[in-house]
């Protein structure tokens, strides 16, 4: 559901990172569960923005961490495939799902693997994150690092233990996708 135009400035000053004015479109009404047409709500432009003083503040009036946009991104997935190390680390110390899945089966690993975050692989890894997780086409992050060519995240996680035998929903191997890089060290 779209919300009105009124709902819209709270979104606007999430992203901004303004806490000030955060506050006073709340204190007038503003809902800060309202979603925008892509299911986004304030949380999660704050979160996109790696507004983290306005993220601790949504949280703390009651926004909701396990929020889903349309895609399903919840706050942690979208913290992890953009990179936002502190915004990452907060919401697993406040009990963020690092095992939850988008519409497309994506974990916050996967999705950080996906896009290139290797700093947030390895926080998320250290805090137990599941490093065979697959999305809805089988691949695990490894497999990801290894379609981007991401050789550091390809060692990382081999070197956690990650399954270099994996096979994809179409029967291709992690080997398969690594051809072209090397992992040695």
């Amino acid at each position: 559901m779209q919300s009105s135009v009124s709902e819209y400035p709270l979104h606007c000053a999430s992203q901004s990172g303004n806490l000030d004015f955060v506050k006073y479109f709340i204190s007038i009404g503003n809902d800060i569960e309202a979603k925008q047409w892509d299911g986004s709500t304030p949380l999660l432009e704050a979160i996109k923005s790696n507004r983290l003083e306005v993220v601790k503040y949504l949280i703390s009036i009651g926004a909701d961490i396990k929020v889903k946009d349309k895609d399903g991104n919840t706050p942690l997935i979208l913290a992890s495939e953009n990179g936002h190390l502190e915004v990452v680390k907060y919401l697993i110390s406040i009990g963020a799902n690092k095992e939850a899945k988008d519409k497309f089966g994506n974990t916050p690993l996967i999705s950080a693997s996906r896009y290139c975050k290797l700093e947030v692989v390895k926080y998320l890894t250290s805090v137990g994150a599941n490093i065979e997780a697959k999305d809805n086409n089988g691949t695990t992050p490894l497999i990801h690092a290894s379609l981007r060519h991401e050789c550091d995240i390809a060692r990382f996680l081999i070197s956690v233990g990650a399954n270099k035998n994996a096979i994809d929903n179409d029967g291709r191997t992690v080997s398969e996708y690594m051809k072209s890089i090397d992992t040695s060290d």
